[in-house]
């Protein structure tokens, strides 16, 4: 690139003057020396023509450079100099060219120097940027007293007070709070010059047009385009478009080098808890016990003696106290009595001892000294000798911290890990026998342990609060909990949870009897009285008092009264089909007829009857069977407010708070679409997630919050997500006590992690109650083959086929019966996307086999055949998972709807059963006006785009999936309210049918939600069968939401989507 020339007006004149003109010969020196207007000598004046370097397509032309030039007249400078020889003669003699040498040899220096000339270098290479800035001089602080001190001082004839000196902070700021503002400035100025040059290389005139540019915002611009103005366009300054969805660059953290640990990764239980243990080993765990029992009392009892008064004021023996004082006088009296009697007699006279027992005496005393000297020398030899053994031991103690220290491993957090508590038995509770041994231990809690001893998780940090709650609510069940449930039952190893009694009760026994805190669950799942029991037995190990009641009524097959009424309301068809989408809807549960010998568990959802006459009779922890979810809040919000059964807007408000808090950490952050907003939230992020809180108002209004110093997010996105999860009819939200309708839901932020939600509308009630059953029906296997290398999708379609097929011939040739159903998965391949996958030619591919079959041994066979498949098919099949398959029973999940009057509820608190019959109220007795549903507003008549471009649902929407038995409903909230009308026009059922199709083998509807901007599909028969029958990976279609966010849908260009705010 040839150098860029700049010229001004007084250089181009000079050089008119000069007689400077571009030749295609060499570079020439020329002198002008005659001058008419002075008789002195002109001025010596130096040209220089410096050859410019130009491509080869432009011809190469010097370009005359002035160094020096003086004005001349016109005239002088175009007349030709003499010819003569004399002339040509006195010109070289009277030339002077040390500037041209000069200049000349300014020139070699600065080739020598730089490389090259100052024109040959480009514009960027003659600047520099200031990357420090002007530096402002600091203006000290004046050292002076306050204004209302300066006010006081002129009126008060005393001195003012001194101003104390300030408190030198002792926190330690982070270094990279430290870092120099300047240098942050200056690195974000170099990226801004950086996608500037992009666009200049993309656009060269994109400076030229950026007068004509203007930036459209969602606050300056009209979302419809009304003026028919043609769309401008928008920055592509990755800062401004959805930041948070693109994935941010991770720099690796400096890991910690990883030392040798003396803690083992499995530990082996103590000798003594063997169920036929030596008497030693037994006697040790028992001392040990005792030890860990005895801490406990002398850390009770120094916390006792803090609490209690001064232990020096319970010393003083008040009987005693005025006898010492008359001894004293007495001893007193005594001294000053010998005192007077040798004032007045003299001192007694001391008898002289003979020569004789003066040498006896002296001799005793040099015996005594001797016997001393020698047990001096003794000890002292006694110490020389064990010299080398002390230093042993020095040596020992001062190398063991070190050696400790080497390896010990690095402590994640502050806190150090609890160990677990003794397994002890006594000795007429020792079984002696492996036959009656019966399970101890937990998996989950053991590895949770050696985890935590391991530093390989961080010892988590009890969420405490300021202010308690009123109440804290633990939801456990969900259908495929209560198919699990239903085989723990049968295998009679429980039928409730027993982490909560394990994990929660007895962890925090103390903490709930000291704040007085109450406590309601429905960890009671198949057996609420089990449960009971459960814990009350812990609360008495753990020398607490405590009040539990169970709430029963909702079993309606082992309870042989309540089974009896099923059958006789199936007989007298009282029992109702149950269906996703109302009575029309062709995808319907049923009663599974002759299969009744089949069926494990039929539960009833229960409403608050039961909770709210266990909250009345003082119980403290309240455990429950399958109620509704919601009723876990409802309930106390009820007993503590006194709202009525009929105060419907009330209780669909207090059931739409309970919703939203259920699920874990659904509500603060957890299953969120902006995953990483949640991830990298302040307090730990994911590591630390606090569980959600809502503060509920009189009139039902309520605020959502969580627990400070915890990581999570309480946002409008993860409320509202929350909010739609798992909903069929938002209008129409069928609970035992209320009906509750979400549309006009509205949800607002007012705090950092609080957000109101208000506008629940309620009516009355169904005479009818949903049940939830299970039953088995033959039963299942899984097989995982990992396969790698090239084609592995396509090898593992073959694999599957070909296993699948041999089993089957095998079956056939035993006389036995096909599979009833199989499904052949390759995870890694996007295989759940079905024809929108993207990952077909991956090279590593997980194989899944899934068949049924009523036969178990038929399912055996097939779990024989799965390993053989690596030495007789294709190459790169390697293990996955433990062991070999093993098949278990296939369990079915069904509905229907039963008469509320026929199954009351029951309690039991202590020892005490009492049946209560909640009078809910009929559904006719008030009558309830339903608003118009809204219809959303027409995009295409608010504007006519005139170009669109498309772009993914989760650039405009927030999404949510959840499962209700075979159905799944998907929920969109919109970014920004102003993108609603668009979704409702483009997002249509068909589109969504369309997309999701090879999954959806049923219907789908759509509901609106417009108060919260939100859009809800329900998809029947989309999960093969429900979360416990289905074969595929993902049985409770937690990945439908995300699925359909990737569909694109076209939208205006000039959106601004990076500014969307609900």
């Amino acid at each position: 690139m040839a150098p860029t020339t700049r010229t001004t007006k007084s250089t181009a004149e000079k050089g008119k003057r000069a007689g400077i003109s571009k030749t295609n010969t060499k570079p020439t020196l020329k002198s002008k020396l005659k001058s008419k207007s002075k008789p002195k000598p002109e001025p010596k004046q130096v040209l220089v023509s410096v050859l410019e370097f130009q491509p080869e397509s432009v011809p190469k032309t010097p370009t005359p450079v002035s160094l020096k030039a003086k004005q001349t007249s016109q005239a002088a400078v175009q007349k030709k100099s003499s010819g003569s020889r004399k002339g040509k003669k006195a010109w070289v003699k009277n030339v002077d060219i040390a500037q041209i040498e000069t200049a000349i040899d300014d020139l070699r220096n600065e080739k020598r120097l730089t490389g090259s000339t100052v024109v040959d270098k480009t514009n960027a290479a003659l600047f520099t940027i200031d990357k420090k800035g002007t530096e402002r001089p600091t203006i000290p602080l004046k050292n002076r007293l306050l204004r209302i001190d300066e006010i006081i001082i002129p009126k008060s004839g005393f001195p003012a007070k001194q101003q104390l000196p300030r408190r030198k902070t002792t926190v330690v700021i982070h270094h990279d709070i430290k870092k120099d503002k300047l240098k942050l400035a200056s690195k974000s100025l170099v990226l801004q010059i950086e996608r500037i040059a992009k666009r200049l290389k993309e656009n060269p005139n994109f400076m030229e047009d950026k007068s004509k540019r203007t930036r459209l915002t969602a606050a300056d611009s009209s979302l419809w385009n009304e003026s028919g103005e043609t769309p401008v366009e928008f920055s592509n300054d990755p800062n401004d478009y959805l930041a948070h969805l693109r994935p941010k660059k991770v720099k690796k953290p400096n890991l910690p080098e990883t030392k040798p640990m003396n803690i083992p990764a499995v530990k082996v239980s103590h000798s003594g808890a063997s169920y036929n243990p030596s008497f030693p080993d037994h006697q040790n765990l028992l001392q040990a016990a005792l030890d860990v029992e005895l801490r406990k009392e002398r850390i009770n009892e120094e916390f006792k003696k803090k609490l209690s008064y001064p232990p020096e004021l319970d010393d003083i023996d008040d009987e005693n106290f005025f006898d010492s004082d008359e001894d004293e006088d007495q001893e007193t009296q005594e001294t000053e009595k010998v005192a007077v009697e040798t004032f007045l007699m003299g001192p007694a006279k001391e008898q002289r001892k003979t020569r004789a027992e003066r040498k006896k005496v002296a001799r005793k005393a040099e015996a005594v000294r001797k016997e001393a000297h020698l047990k001096d020398q003794a000890k002292i030899n006694n110490q020389v000798t064990k010299i080398a053994k002390i230093q042993k031991e020095i040596n020992a103690q001062e190398s063991a911290p070190k050696k400790q220290k080497k390896t010990k491993a690095p402590r994640l957090g502050p806190l150090l890990s609890k160990p677990l508590p003794l397994e002890i038995k006594l000795t007429d509770e020792l079984p002696e026998s492996l036959l009656k041994l019966k399970p101890e231990g937990n998996l989950f809690k053991d590895r949770f342990q050696s985890l935590q001893e391991r530093s390989i998780i961080e010892t988590r940090v009890p969420q405490g609060l300021d202010n308690p709650p009123n109440y804290i609510v633990a939801d456990y069940l969900a259908e495929v909990t209560m198919g699990i449930l239903a085989r723990q039952s049968k295998a009679n190893r429980g039928g409730f949870v027993t982490e909560f009694v394990d994990e929660v009760f007895v962890r925090n026994a103390n903490s709930i009897v000291k704040k007085n805190l109450k406590i309601i669950t429905n960890a009671g799942g198949l057996d609420p009285v089990a449960c009971k029991i459960a814990i009350e037995k812990a609360a008495e190990k753990a020398g607490i008092s405590i009040v539990v009641a169970a709430v029963l009524g909702d079993d309606a097959w082992k309870n042989t009264v309540q089974r009896e009424q099923m059958l006789k309301c199936l007989a007298n068809s009282d029992v109702v089909s149950f269906g996703h989408l109302g009575s029309t809807d062709v995808a319907k549960e049923e009663w599974p007829q002759g299969k009744e010998e089949n069926i494990l568990s039929v539960n009833i959802y229960m409403g608050v009857g039961g909770i709210l006459h266990a909250l009345k009779s003082n119980a403290s922890i309240i455990v429950t069977g399958r109620v509704v979810d919601s009723a876990l809040v409802l309930a106390p919000l009820m007993h503590e407010f006194n709202w009525s059964l009929t105060s419907f807007d009330l209780l669909a408000a207090g059931s739409l708070a309970g919703h939203i808090i259920e699920c874990g950490c659904h509500a603060t952050g957890g299953n969120f679409t902006d995953w990483r907003l949640v991830a990298s939230s302040a307090n730990g992020g994911y590591a630390n997630m606090g569980y959600p809180i809502v503060e509920v108002e009189h009139d039902g209004s309520f605020v959502v919050t969580k627990p400070p110093k915890t990581g999570g997010l309480v946002s409008v996105g993860t409320v509202s997500e929350q909010m739609i999860y798992e909903v069929l009819d938002p209008a129409a939200y069928i609970l035992p006590d209320v009906v509750l309708d979400m549309t006009e839901v509205k949800v607002s932020q007012v705090g950092p992690d609080r957000v109101l939600v208000i506008g629940a509308k309620g009516r009355a009630p169904s005479d009818l109650l949903k049940t939830s059953g299970v039953y088995v029906d033959g039963f299942k296997i899984s097989a995982e083959l990992m396969i790698g290398g090239e084609d592995s999708v396509e090898k593992g379609k073959a694999v599957g086929e070909a296993i699948v097929k041999r089993v089957s011939t095998v079956l056939k040739k035993l006389g036995q019966s096909d599979f009833t159903d199989y499904n052949i998965e390759c995870l890694g391949a996007e295989h759940t996307y079905g024809p929108h996958s993207k990952a077909t030619r991956t090279r590593e591919t997980v194989l899944r086999i899934t068949v049924c079959h009523q036969s178990k041994s038929a399912l055996l066979l097939f779990g024989r055949e799965v390993p053989a498949s690596a030495t007789s098919m294709a190459p790169g099949i390697t293990g996955f998972g433990s062991g070999r398959a093993s098949p278990s029973p296939n369990m079915r999940h069904f509905s229907v709807l039963v008469p509320k009057k026929y199954f009351p509820s029951h309690i039991v608190v202590g020892q005490d059963l009492a049946i209560v019959s909640v009078p809910y109220p009929k559904s006719n007795e008030i009558i309830y006006t339903a608003k118009p549903k809204k219809s959303p507003p027409s995009a295409t008549s608010a504007f006519q785009p005139k170009k669109l471009v498309k772009v993914k649902l989760i650039e405009l929407c927030l999404g949510r999936s959840g499962d209700k038995g075979d159905s799944v409903n998907i929920g969109l909230i919109s970014r920004d309210r102003k993108f609603y009308p668009y979704l409702c026009q483009a997002v249509t059922i068909e589109k969504v049918k369309a997309w999701m199709g090879h999954l959806i083998m049923g219907s789908v509807v759509r509901y609106e939600l417009p108060g919260s901007f939100a859009l809800n599909f329900v998809c029947t028969k989309a999960l093969g069968g429900g979360g416990l029958a289905s074969l595929r990976i993902d049985r409770q279609g937690k990945t439908y939401g995300q699925m359909l966010l990737q569909m694109k849908i076209e939208v205006p260009e000039n959106w601004s989507v990076a500014n969307a705010k609900l």
